[in-house]
């Protein structure tokens, strides 16, 4: 089975005509090389502080430069507007990276910045990872400032809420054949783990959200990670951007 036939990838254009001269509603910020084009209406003055200074995904950023292989399949779930994705396409090549994005809205942005960026041949798969068992789908918690979107309930308010596709975790790694898997998803995290990871995965960078569920949820996903024969990286880690690497037999 091909792999978009299996995920549903969003289908575009082979050739996509990008402007110089950008909409009024929209916002060009350039980090690390990367141009990244993003609609005001998503974007709330934190969020552009930290996108106009450049630290947007910088520690996600510098854990994969430390580890990243030309020969790593890079999946990344939570991709945003497509920085990291961007980022691991220049290492690895187009071909070898899986962006998924849960917020419908956010899709054809992220398709656009790689497309910008040279690297349009990312595969882009719209939908939310899910436990195994969920339904076919998930709700989605869309807010304003787009990183903090998430099939976390336990969210700040003001949010809207969507129906997106579930994906497992499990299907998404099989399918993309990863080798390295980033994650930003705003505590949904949590429980990702409890099911055993598949032998090609090495490497692991997920961002911890402990505001959501405290020092055991913390406690859950190390014990996931651990049980699946990863152990903590101390290079690359920092903060609640952690690193799990796969133990030598």
């Amino acid at each position: 089975m091909r792999f978009c036939d299996a995920l549903n990838c969003q289908r575009f254009p082979e050739e996509v005509t990008l402007s110089d001269d950008l909409p009024d509603d929209q916002t060009l910020y350039q980090i690390d090389g990367v141009d990244l084009v993003v609609p005001r209406a998503m974007v709330t003055p934190p969020l552009a502080e930290v996108l106009s200074t450049g630290r947007y995904e910088h520690l996600e950023a510098r854990a994969m430069s430390k580890s990243l292989r030309r020969e790593d399949r890079v999946l990344e779930i939570g991709a945003g507007v497509g920085f990291l994705a961007i980022l691991a396409a220049r290492i690895v090549g187009q071909g070898a990276v899986t962006a998924v994005e849960a917020n419908p809205d956010l899709v054809p942005v992220l398709h656009g910045n790689l497309t910008r960026n040279g690297v349009g041949g990312a595969r882009v798969v719209h939908g939310a990872v899910s436990p195994p068992g969920s339904p076919e789908t998930i709700a989605f918690f869309a807010r304003r400032a787009f990183w903090a979107g998430s099939t976390d309930e336990r969210g700040k308010g003001g949010e809207t809420k969507i129906d997106v596709p579930a994906w497992t975790l499990a299907d998404l790694l099989d399918v993309s054949e990863a080798t390295f898997l980033v994650m930003d998803i705003e505590g949904a995290e949590e429980h990702l783990f409890d099911a055993p990871l598949p032998e090609h995965l090495r490497r692991i960078i997920v961002e911890l959200h402990p505001n959501r569920y405290g020092s055991a949820g913390v406690a859950r996903v190390f014990q996931g990670a651990l049980g699946s024969g990863f152990a903590y990286a101390p290079d690359g880690s920092r903060g609640k951007v952690v690193v799990f690497e796969r133990v030598d037999p």
